[in-house]
C-alpha cells in the first residue's frame, strides 16, 4: 500500500510538472465551442477583423483553397491597418507552399507581416530533425482572444474533416500566447 501511495505521489508530480509547462489552470474563461468549421473560420475572421494591435497564427497545414485565400485576404486588411501579424506554419505539414510559392506572396509585400516555416526541410539534407513537427493550432489577437484546437487552415475542414476547436476570451489567452512565444523560439534562434 504504502509502495502505491509513493508511485501515485511520483506519478502526480511528474503529471503536474508537464502540465504547468503549458500554463497554469485559470478561471473566469468563455470559451465557445466549434465543431462546424464553417462557425469556426467565420469566428476567426470576425476577430482578425476587430484586431488592433497583433495576430499570431500557428498551424500545421495552411492551404491555397477557399478558407486559406479567404484568411489571407482578412490577414492583408489587417495589415494595412498596422496590425502586427505573425503566420508561422510547419514546412512539413504545409509542404503544398514548397510547390506553390505564390500563394503566401501577397503577405509578403507587408513589413508588419512576418512569416516563419517552422523547421524548413531542405532537400538533399535530410536527418532525424525532419521529424520535428508542429500541429499546433493556434490564433491569438490583441491579448484579448485566442483560438486553439484541431482545425487546420483549409476547406477540408468545412465539409470532410470533423474537428473541434474554440474561441477563448479570459486570462488562458495570455497562457496561449506563451505557447506560441515558446514556438517562435523553437523555430527561430534569435527572434526580434
Amino acid at each position: 500500500e504504502k509502495k502505491n501511495m509513493k508511485l501515485l505521489d511520483i506519478w502526480k508530480t511528474r503529471t503536474l510538472h508537464h502540465l504547468l509547462r503549458m500554463g497554469y489552470p485559470s478561471t473566469n474563461n468563455v470559451v465557445t465551442l466549434y465543431h462546424d468549421g464553417n462557425y469556426a473560420f467565420n469566428g476567426m475572421w470576425e476577430a482578425i477583423n476587430q484586431a488592433n494591435k497583433y495576430i499570431y497564427i500557428e498551424t500545421y497545414i495552411i492551404k491555397d483553397d477557399y478558407i486559406g485565400q479567404e484568411t489571407i485576404k482578412y490577414l492583408i486588411k489587417a495589415a494595412k491597418r498596422n496590425v502586427k501579424i505573425i503566420l508561422m506554419y510547419d514546412n512539413f505539414g504545409s509542404y503544398e507552399l514548397m510547390i506553390n510559392t505564390t500563394f503566401l506572396s501577397p503577405l509578403k509585400k507587408y513589413n508588419n507581416i512576418q512569416i516563419i516555416p517552422f523547421n524548413p526541410i531542405i532537400l538533399p539534407k535530410v536527418d532525424n530533425t525532419v521529424w520535428f513537427r508542429n500541429h499546433r493550432k493556434l490564433m491569438i489577437i490583441d491579448d484579448y482572444v485566442a483560438f486553439c484546437g484541431g482545425m487546420n487552415i483549409a476547406s477540408e475542414y468545412c465539409k470532410e474533416f470533423r474537428d473541434t476547436h474554440c474561441r477563448v476570451i479570459g486570462p488562458a489567452v495570455l497562457d496561449l500566447k506563451k505557447v506560441f512565444i515558446d514556438s517562435i523560439y523553437e523555430a527561430v534562434p534569435n527572434p526580434t
